[in-house]
């Protein structure tokens, strides 16, 4: 039941999460996993006594005909037992949110550098001792709540027996009536001693289950393959503004721009001024709280496809891969890939011999056969999103890992995309990218203070550089 349910939603339940993980973080990969884990957990093993509960009304009322003690004794056991399930559904929520964090100690060079291997051990053990006293108690509470309600479920059925059996010595009740009761009781009994352990996971799968019917609504909302026509990458954005998190205040605002197919955009600024989040807009990864960005005319939406590859490629620093292989992350996973695309790729890289020597070529797996350097990393994280020499290609702090050669064959790329006609957008702190633009966008405090032409830039720089110079 579980398997069969986890297959019929998962694609659209991981759909949704990645589609609007930057919006809610509820809907993020771990989180996902975590409630469909959840609902799949109370699916396979502690839905069963549910279905005994729909019965317990008719089983209570026969038990009442064959003598209205045994309605009393059952009704009072289900009542103490419900009593029990609630009060450990309390104490179980209430140790959920106390759970202690344990830091996870990965800088062990600092800290064997600074001296503080005995200082951060102590810590680890008071850290361990006080987790382990929590779990130890929630144990011991849990341990005597079951114990209750076992004592408390034999108790009634002796009862039921012994009251039985003075009943039949009476001549109230029948032998095969006392028999029968004993045997319904059971029955009655069974689905509430089940809640007693299985009440935390019950209502916890239904608000998984809920989360989870949100984020499957999302997926409906979510654009059709686009049906446009090949995309030429001319890009603007009209009015933009981008708000703080749960705040009406601006953090881009007056965000206009017009770049015409094949140019070459550079974004400079202070640290902290929004080029990042800039790139991001521009790219469709976060929707602006006011204005529209638009490719070739068409927003991001309209052009969602499973196939934008050979649209749009994104670069970032913070980029990552995801577990698999090299070929397949270069190709995005595709089945059907072209390995010579991500030759290539890696090629105008530089990276391209350097996979040739790693244990499997383009088949090594980066989060098991081998750890890249930072700067074959980026390198690869790259040659992904020239992958398909797209349309138009964004790069946020491209030259940030690359070293001084890495540098020229990333010029090199640049300068082979203005001559192919392509659009190329990149965020820089460094200088020797900046003469391959045609226009430098100035940002500051979120707005577009200046986009120059960069020849009138080095117009003006050169005439500046001419007057200090007769000033000498």
């Amino acid at each position: 039941m579980s398997a069969s349910w986890s297959h019929q939603i998962g694609t659209s339940v991981f759909s949704a999460s990645i589609q609007h993980s930057h919006q809610d973080k509820n809907t993020n990969r771990p989180e996902v996993i975590k409630l469909m884990q959840g609902v799949r957990s109370a699916l396979s093993s502690s839905l069963g006594p549910l279905f005994d509960l729909p019965w317990t009304p008719l089983l209570l009322l026969f038990l009442t005909g064959l003598h209205p003690i045994y309605g009393v004794i059952c009704l009072s056991v289900i009542s103490l037992l419900v009593l029990l399930s609630l009060v450990n559904y309390r104490f179980k929520q209430a140790t959920s949110h106390t759970n202690v964090a344990f830091d996870s100690i990965h800088d062990t060079d600092s800290i064997r550098a600074h001296g503080l291997i005995n200082t951060i051990a102590e810590k680890s053990r008071l850290q361990d001792e006080h987790g382990y006293q929590k779990v130890t108690s929630a144990l011991s509470k849990t341990t005597n709540i079951l114990s209750y309600t076992k004592f408390f479920r034999a108790l009634a059925q002796i009862a039921i027996v012994a009251i039985g059996a003075s009943l039949v010595v009476e001549r109230e009740l029948t032998a095969g009536a006392m028999i029968a009761a004993t045997m319904l009781a059971s029955r009655v009994f069974a689905p509430y001693e089940s809640m007693v352990t299985s009440l935390n996971a019950w209502l916890s799968a239904l608000k998984y289950w809920r989360q989870l019917s949100k984020i499957t609504d999302i997926s409906k909302s979510l654009p059709a393959d686009a049906t446009l026509p090949d995309a030429n990458g001319q890009l603007t954005a009209e009015n933009v503004m981008l708000l703080y998190p749960n705040s009406s205040s601006p953090f881009l605002s007056r965000i206009n721009l017009n770049i015409a197919a094949g140019q070459c955009i550079a974004i400079v600024g202070e640290s902290g001024c929004g080029k990042s989040t800039l790139l991001k807009a521009l790219a469709g990864l976060i929707h602006p709280n006011l204005g529209q960005v638009r490719l070739d005319g068409a927003s991001y939406q309209q052009w969602y496809s499973e196939n934008q590859s050979d649209v749009l490629g994104y670069y970032s620093s913070q980029s990552k891969f995801l577990s698999g292989t090299v070929m397949e992350n270069l190709s995005g996973f595709k089945i059907n890939h072209d390995p010579n695309k991500a030759y290539i790729a890696c090629q105008k890289l530089g990276i391209h011999e350097r996979i040739l020597k790693w244990p499997k070529g383009y088949e090594t797996d980066l989060n098991k056969d081998l750890v890249p350097s930072t700067s074959e990393y980026h390198k690869l994280l790259l040659a992904r999103a020239i992958y398909e020499s797209p349309k138009l290609l964004i790069l946020d702090q491209p030259d940030a890992f690359l070293g001084p050669n890495g540098e020229k064959l990333l010029q090199a790329l640049i300068l082979q995309r203005k001559r192919d006609g392509l659009t190329t957008l990149f965020a820089t702190s460094h200088s020797s990218l900046l003469g391959l633009s045609d226009h430098i966008v100035l940002l500051e405090d979120g707005t577009i203070k200046s986009n120059t032409p960069t020849k009138k830039l080095a117009q003006a720089q050169s005439i500046h550089m001419k007057k200090a110079s007769n000033h000498g």
